[in-house]
């Protein structure tokens, strides 16, 4: 029996590749992306940097006689496709999934591993010999730093954009193409239930999965999204928007559901473990170092691999083309311990964790590039990359000073990843 899979917490979002055609509705695209804002790093701050030369995305569609302009985008989704998906992954998740979570508890390994504000959790085994899946969680977001109050009621623009209606796409009418709106919620996905009666959410976030654990990461992602501004410092993204959240068990399969009902937008900060990771997931007691790849690997095969997992959330966005799915790049650049410390590897002979002393290259190797995994690596997913907050307004590329620790690219198919940068550098 092989190991399962853990996920991490991290930040992200797809931009359908689309041509902006009205640079106002554009911008409201973009922010609304931003606006899910995620998490890169544990307690530390993350959104989204909006260069002047970032590609705008929205979708044109054709004047229909007769129908309004939600008409006109309920009929671009495949409700069929995204139904079938979701009925696939949640039998998924309902029965082997959950007979693979009874065996890891039988063998006396955590389901959940919380180191301070980090959280880990089993998804899955894997097959051929590898460590399971666990999710992980990190974090999150300065709405200056990304340009979001540019858009605000009194922002220089002059668009009083809030979030409480959002622009969906440019539909082409008499006088060429104009943007519609109306309102909508944002979706997000994490490592539990966000805290509904918060003072900054009260009366805007629906927990859709019935789970009744708050969450405090996914109670910060929120409010990085969606706080209403009781204290000023603490105003979120898009802070008159409403939320659909769910934990992420089950994510995959609630994503489809979700995307066939008319979901636009959903955040996942977090993402799976690969290469290194620290902690007690032998429950032993002990905090050390775990090898998350083969036993007999010097380098994690994950990184940059289209995965599964990749080629899922890429079925869940090629299905659902007006849904932007937004992930972060990850925290795994330079993690892992010295040449020769002892470490844990997972036997798949034993089924368990055992010692090694094998030397294996840090995650990201001596320069640092791929280490983005799984759904980061998805054609369709928009990945975000973490950069140092901007000490005065953008004016020039040399401004931006990459983090240390997040994930870069290429993928192994030779794909730029990630997408775009966020301030993910707690200032």
């Amino acid at each position: 029996m092989n190991p399962p899979l853990f996920r991490f917490v991290s930040a992200s979002y797809r931009m359908p590749l689309r041509v902006l055609k009205n640079l106002p509705t554009a911008l409201l695209l973009v922010w609304t992306s931003i606006s899910v804002w995620i998490s890169l790093s544990v307690c530390t701050s993350f959104s989204v940097f909006a260069q002047d030369s970032l590609p705008l995305i929205i979708k044109e569609s054709p004047f229909l006689e007769g129908q309004s302009p939600r008409q006109i985008l309920e009929s671009k989704k495949f409700n069929a496709s995204l139904v079938g998906l979701a009925e696939e992954w949640g039998g998924l998740h309902r029965n082997k999934h959950a007979e693979e979570r009874r065996a890891w508890v039988a063998r006396s390994l955590p389901l959940r591993v919380v180191q301070g504000d980090r959280v880990s959790e089993f998804k899955s085994l894997r097959e051929g010999g590898l460590p399971p899946l666990f999710h992980e969680t990190n974090n999150l977001g300065a709405a200056q730093s990304s340009r979001t109050d540019r858009l605000w009621p009194g922002g220089s623009l002059g668009l009083n954009l809030n979030g409480q209606r959002l622009t969906l796409c440019c539909v082409n009418g008499p006088n060429g193409p104009q943007p519609f709106f109306f309102d909508t919620k944002l979706g997000i996905w994490d490592g539990g239930a966000v805290r509904g009666t918060h003072q900054e959410l009260t009366g805007r976030v629906v927990q859709r999965d019935g789970n009744t654990t708050n969450s405090n990461h996914a109670t910060h992602v929120a409010g990085t999204m969606i706080a209403s501004g009781e204290q000023p410092s603490a105003r979120g993204m898009a802070w008159a928007a409403s939320l659909d959240a769910y934990d992420w068990s089950n994510d995959q399969g609630e994503m489809a559901t979700a995307a066939a009902q008319g979901l636009l937008v959903s955040n996942h900060s977090y993402g799976l473990i690969t290469g290194w990771a620290w902690g007690d997931y032998d429950n032993l007691g002990t905090d050390r170092w775990f090898w998350w790849g083969g036993e007999n690997d010097t380098e994690c095969a994950d990184f940059g691999l289209y995965s599964q997992q990749a080629r899922d959330w890429d079925l869940i966005a090629n299905n659902a083309p007006n849904y932007l799915i937004v992930k972060a790049a990850g925290n795994d650049r330079g993690q892992g311990p010295t040449a020769g410390t002892t470490h844990r590897v997972w036997s798949n002979s034993q089924g368990n964790w055992v010692n090694s002393n094998t030397t294996r290259q840090k995650d990201g190797g001596t320069l640092g590039y791929d280490c983005i995994s799984h759904a980061g690596v998805a054609k369709n997913v928009l990945t975000v990359g973490a950069v140092q907050g901007l000490t005065s307004p953008y004016t020039s590329p040399s401004q931006v000073v990459a983090s240390t620790f997040h994930g870069w690219g290429p993928t192994d198919d030779g794909r730029i990843k990630p997408d775009i940068v966020a301030k993910g550098v707690s200032s």
